[in-house]
């Protein structure tokens, strides 16, 4: 009898051991779970071509994706398409600028078109900017770009109202050019050391021979169509460029202050140094007061994009231009209107790469007139939301530099 009692005890107390031991183990996982949860995978690349249509002017051409790993099926995403420059391919793009990083922060797709094959003399993987043909709805390169992220839209759930276009030099010009001939469609646009809309060859150099604004903007209204909205449009140029002078960067501000009607008399000015180099950034509104035109000019840097990691055309201890682009981007989406409130001023300091904070001694202004769509806008400090209609309110500049 005092055996069998023993027996039942001690298998009790195994069985209370087991059951222990399981609640021990299942507490563990569940926090190492957690932890994984917390140390996100870098994105995924997907590497695909473009196989040549029947318009005229289409060619076959490779491009990469790149999907952020909070992409999910029931989600839809920005995309932001990335144009290398003259003697580069997608893949000094993809490195350089550094995007994949931002996309995977933020939540964005990524897309970076390889030129793949042209027609014409031209530098080694230039893109066609001055050639009537592929800068026309309906043809060419800008047609391809376009189906490029057409495509990219049928295999992932992309926002079609936040769709943005930027690129270095020749890409640049291509992504003015998307942003004229598509401007409907394409919610903004980044040009870093590009060239106007329709400019001839000519234009580049360290002293470029443009053509007319008026002529220019012509040109833009053609290519438009019925379409005369204006797409906002971020420009950064150095005025140290000796590959494309400072000169085209101030034809394509004037072209888009002509052609869409920006106030320029009542531009806001932002000036600051970064590692003893100045900087300016001002900022053009359209008749309703809506931001259109970001114009940023540096100093003492050459020709290439500014802040990118080290590759070709890359100036590494410029301001870090892709993380403004995106910033940009975040707060422009496409067709949505603003919900006007009481203008006002405000003064804020100026954070640079370095870690250090100032002002320079001078009192910088931005104003805050208008409501934009929560979204990536609202991760960042210094905007405060409406949680019934989703709109945000920005009372900081979002500009590192």
């Amino acid at each position: 009898m005092i055996r069998e009692r023993l027996y039942i005890v001690l298998t009790a107390l195994r069985q209370y051991a087991v059951t222990a031991w399981q609640l021990i183990a299942r507490v563990v996982l569940f926090f190492l779970q957690g932890l994984v949860r917390r140390v996100r995978p870098p994105g995924s690349d997907v590497r695909k071509t473009f196989r040549a249509r029947a318009y005229r002017g289409s060619r076959r051409r490779e491009y990469i994706v790149h999907v952020p790993p909070s992409y999910e099926r029931h989600e839809r995403l920005p995309l932001v398409m990335v144009l290398h420059g003259c003697n580069q391919d997608h893949f000094d793009m993809q490195t350089i600028t550094r995007f994949d990083r931002l996309a995977d922060r933020y939540g964005f797709i990524a897309v970076y078109p390889f030129i793949t094959t042209y027609r014409g003399v031209r530098l080694r993987n230039c893109w066609g900017w001055w050639r009537h043909g592929d800068i026309r709805r309906g043809s060419g390169e800008v047609e391809d770009l376009w189906n490029i992220v057409n495509a990219v839209r049928r295999s992932h759930r992309v926002d079609a109202d936040r769709i943005h276009v930027t690129g270095l030099s020749s890409g640049a010009a291509m992504a003015v050019a998307m942003a004229v001939v598509h401007g409907g469609k394409i919610a903004s646009c980044a040009a870093v050391a590009g060239v106007a809309y329709g400019e001839s060859i000519w234009a580049l150099g360290r002293y470029p021979r443009v053509k007319q604004t008026a002529s220019t903007v012509a040109d833009m209204k053609q290519a438009m169509g019925g379409n005369r909205g204006a797409t906002p449009l971020f420009i950064a140029h150095s005025a140290d460029d000796h590959v494309v002078g400072l000169r085209a960067a101030q034809k394509l501000r004037d072209s888009w202050i002509a052609c869409f009607d920006l106030d320029a008399e009542s531009a806001n000015l932002t000036q600051g140094k970064h590692h003893r180099k100045p900087w300016s950034l001002t900022t053009y509104s359209d008749g309703e007061g809506a931001s259109t035109l970001d114009y940023l000019v540096l100093k003492g840097y050459e020709h290439g994009w500014y802040g990118g990691a080290p590759g070709p055309f890359s100036v590494t201890d410029a301001p870090d231009v892709s993380s403004m682009i995106w910033s940009f981007f975040a707060r422009h989406p496409r067709d949505l209107p603003p919900k006007k409130v009481a203008s006002h001023r405000e003064t804020f300091p100026i954070k640079l790469t370095d870690g250090r904070s100032q002002n320079e001694g001078q009192t910088l202004h931005r104003r805050t007139d208008h409501w934009h769509p929560e979204g990536a806008r609202g991760r960042h400090a210094g905007a405060r939301c409406d949680p019934q209609t989703r709109y945000c309110q920005w009372h900081v500049l979002p500009l590192e530099v």
